[in-house]
Parts: C-alpha cells; structure tokens; sequence
C-alpha cells in the first residue's frame, strides 16, 4: 500500500511538473483572460495574437495561466495553442534583424510587450513573426517564453 501510495505521489508531480512547463500561445485577435475557469466570469484583461502564456494547470477546458509580467488568468483551451509557440519582448528598443548575427541588417525595431510566433531558432536566436506578417530574428535573451 506504502508503494502504491509513493508511486501515486511520484507520478502526480511528474505531471504537474509537465504542465507546469507547458506555454500556449493565444490563437485570436481579441482573447478574453478571464478571473475564473468559466465565460461568465470577470474579464481581466484581452489578448492579442501569439500572446504567450505559461500554463500553470488545467481545469476542464481551462488553463490556468501566468503571463510575463506574473499576472494569472484563465483561458479556454480552444483559443490557446500549444503548437505554434509564441514569445514576447520584454525589453524596449528591440533590434528584429535579417538573420541571427548581430552583425546582420536591422529590419525594424519592436518594444516591451510585443508577441510574435516563433517560426525557426538557431542557438539563443529566434526567428519570430508577428501577427501583421512582419518577421525576423531576434536574440532569446530578450524574449520571454522562449525555451
């Protein structure tokens, strides 16, 4: 019975441990993050897409999630994906480049805050893509939810 019991334990956390690590990225344009696991609670805030979130545990359909700044929500599994990955700045004055060099062509700049999918890596390099089509590379170190 001790063993069962130990097992149980062992297994419950491998499992939390896994869905502690878990990230989503917001599928919509306007994402509703919610103060419960229900469409009839309070509004904290709309997302936008590729918005990352890091999943802290699911409820049914829910995931309860934490974003970059530490604020926690909930969101409904059928508008968070765990597919495409996305990753937000989190510094100001951000270089998006044309390969991973810092020798390499400035496309344009981005600002704290902003999402973009991640579509290719190469070392501590991501190449990103925002929701308006732009992409680039930017350094990993400056990213939030890249892993």
């Amino acid at each position: 019975m001790k063993k069962l019991l130990l097992l149980f334990i062992f297994i419950h956390t491998l499992v939390l441990t896994a869905i502690a690590d878990n990230y989503v990225a917001v599928t919509g344009d306007r994402v509703n993050l919610r103060a419960q696991p229900s469409t009839n609670a309070e509004v904290l805030w709309t997302l936008g897409k590729y918005f990352p979130l890091k999943v802290l545990k699911q409820q049914s359909n829910w995931y309860q999630v934490e974003d970059f700044e530490g604020d926690k929500g909930w969101i409904h599994n059928s508008v968070a994906n765990k597919e495409n990955r996305g990753v937000i700045v989190i510094r100001n004055n951000v270089n998006v480049r044309s390969s991973n060099s810092t020798n390499s062509d400035i496309l344009f700049r981005t600002s704290y805050g902003v999402a973009f999918r991640i579509i290719g890596q190469r070392s501590n390099w991501y190449q990103v893509e925002h929701p308006d089509g732009h992409q680039g590379w930017i350094r990993g170190d400056l990213l939030w939810g890249a892993k």
